[in-house]
């Protein structure tokens, strides 16, 4: 009954800001918030990803924000990232890694962070917008291009991708051959004429 997860969710959310305001308090030992954490993992590699209205993960990162150091949050995220086997979850955890190792100013550490995981698509088009909002078009069609070599079962999202590049630098040759290749691809489809 959608009543019933929507009831769930909340009360879910709920506890969820309770326990990391208690994770924040000073005054609660660091054992008990270790033994949350602990518990809240265990959580993390239950069944619970089953249920699409309990974001357990972010639940986590919020939990571990609140009560943790930055180098042991590191080093969690890292064991996650070796434990999962879903891959929205480890682009995940890689985004959370380097967002930290950039708030921990590990700039260098960072860019290895993303570059070692640019086999993830969502990693790669992070990247790929990161480079077009830096005005690095041609950087961006390399990584697009490169996606569309080694990522062959998602060729039309990579040339889309590549075809909105070539259309920011007014390359209308390189579009339209593109664009044929996309018609190819996609058997005929006229999307993108």
């Amino acid at each position: 009954d959608e009543m019933d997860e929507y009831a769930i969710s909340e009360l879910f959310e709920d506890y969820g800001k309770l326990m990391v305001d208690a994770l924040a308090d000073k005054n609660i030992l660091q054992s008990d918030k270790d033994r949350t954490i602990s518990l809240l993992r265990m959580t993390v590699k239950s069944n619970l990803h089953q249920y699409d209205y309990i974001d357990i993960n972010k639940l986590l990162r919020e939990a571990l924000a609140a009560s943790q150091s930055n180098e042991t949050i590191l080093n969690m995220i890292d064991e996650m990232m070796r434990e999962t086997t879903r891959e929205s979850e480890l682009e995940e955890y890689v985004r959370k890694k380097a967002e930290l190792l950039v708030k921990m100013n590990r700039l260098q550490d960072a860019d290895e962070t993303i570059k070692k995981y640019l086999y993830l698509p969502g990693i790669r088009k992070d990247e790929i917008q990161r480079l077009i909002d830096a005005g690095e078009l041609k950087a961006a069609l390399a990584l697009a291009e490169d996606g569309n070599k080694s990522d062959s079962g998602r060729r039309t999202v990579w040339l889309e991708i590549e075809y909105d590049i070539y259309d920011k630098m007014g390359d209308r040759q390189n579009q339209q051959n593109v664009c044929r290749e996309l018609f190819i691809s996609e058997r005929g489809s006229m999307k993108n004429y």
